[in-house]
Formats: C-alpha cells, structure tokens, sequence
C-alpha cells in the first residue's frame, strides 16, 4: 500500500470518526433566565419629586446616613424601580401583586388612616403573600408626652429632621398616634392573619434623647429601672 492511499484512509476514518461525534454530542447553551421582579415603593402623603439618591437611600444600611463611598459600593445586583405617590391613591389605583411587602421604621406615624394603609397591603399581596412590620414602640411616645391613644387632631411640632444629618434646620411636622390595638385591628380588619406580635427592649438607632448603649444588643431606654419597650414587630398573612 503506498503512501497516497494509507493517507486516503486515515483521512477517511478522522471524518467518519467525526461525523459521528457530531451526531451523537449535542452542546446546549442554557440562556440566562430573567431577574426577579422587584419594586421599592416610597410611600408618601403628598405630591414630591421623587428622590434622586433613592440608589443610596435604598442601600444604606442606616436611617438616612451614608458616605460617598458606601454610594459607590453597592450592596445588590437586582434592579429596584422607585415609586413617589401618595399611598392612599396608590392603593386606589394599584393592580400589581407582590409575595412580600416590608415596612420599618418610623412610618405609621406620619399616616392619619390606619385602615386605609393596612387596606392597601392586603390587597397589594397575593394569596398567601406575608406582611412583615418592625416599628418603634409607641410607648416611647407616651413617655416623651406624646399622646399614646389615636387622636382626631395631629400633633404639629417644628422640628429637625431625625437623622444624623440634622443641620439645625427646622420644619414643620405633622404625626398621628397609633396604639398597638390600633395597629393590630388595622391589619385584622382588612383580612390579615396575625402569625406573630414582639416586643424588644433594644433599638439598632440612637435616635431618641436618654438610650444608652449595650453592647452586642443596641440602644436602650431604663425608666425608674426599668427597661422601656422601644421596638415592635409583626407578621401577618394574606390567606384569602
């Protein structure tokens, strides 16, 4: 056999060899499945603009504090849309449907209708959807002078805003009481099952005049002793 045809064959079989390779190996490249839907609502009770920091405001891992370079460090990949609206007309005019919605911090404060706002959660959640509330203590309130029964009438105080950031500057605050009856018949009335109610003696803030610091548990607040309640959780469920 001479050289041309030892060539012919071994050419022969690498093809053959490789047409079967193709027919019996397949390469599947999976596409990269969409990002989960995610929404920030800012929930406010008059027309405003909407924040241009709400990227930093969102990430920030403190009431409203942070440093250029926390701004540039970010903490998520998912994207986020913001929304800027009153939340009784959000309520009114929503259709969207979320698993979770979450509320902290220093909001039911500034809302005169309870029931309104624990109307638009429900009907914010789908079937089974969970609400979940951690809010400071209204106790607190009654120990500042503050009334600790809801009110017809606001309390109207010019004051700085609550943040580390306070320049002096003062403004004019407008805030509801609430008790935790209130609260909890808010959510009750409008369909929630309650799973869980806390109360917690710390808070992650030093935001109110007299807490002292404990380390590995927060800030608290000792009257004649004893410690004041200065947190409060709840979670509820959407289960119809």
């Amino acid at each position: 056999m001479n050289v041309a045809d030892r060539f012919s064959i071994a050419l022969f079989f690498a093809i053959s060899v490789h047409v079967l390779l193709v027919m019996f190996v397949g390469f599947d490249f999976e596409l990269p499945s969409p990002k989960a839907k995610t929404l920030e609502i800012t929930l406010v009770q008059h027309k405003t603009k909407a924040s241009e920091e709400a990227d930093f405001i969102a990430q920030a891992n403190q009431l409203g504090s942070g440093t250029e370079i926390r701004k540039q460090k970010l903490t998520t990949t998912e994207d986020a849309r913001f929304i800027a609206d009153d939340i009784y007309e959000f309520g009114r005019k929503s259709t969207e449907k979320f698993d979770v919605v979450f509320t902290s911090y220093g909001v039911l404060c500034w809302l005169p209708d309870l029931n309104s706002w624990a109307k638009t959660i429900f009907n914010s959640l789908t079937t089974g959807g969970e609400f979940h509330l951690v809010e400071f203590h209204t106790f607190h309130d009654l120990l500042a002078g503050e009334s600790y029964f809801p009110r017809s009438e606001p309390d109207v105080e010019d004051e700085g805003t609550y943040t580390e950031n306070c320049d002096g500057t003062k403004s004019t605050m407008v805030t509801w009481s609430h008790s935790l009856s209130e609260v909890i018949n808010a959510l009750i009335s409008a369909g929630f099952s309650l799973e869980f109610f806390k109360e917690y003696a710390y808070s992650p803030y030093n935001c109110f005049e007299g807490l002292e610091y404990t380390s590995g548990l927060g800030y608290q607040m000792l009257h004649k002793g004893q410690q004041v309640p200065l947190l409060y959780s709840i979670k509820a469920r959407k289960n119809v």
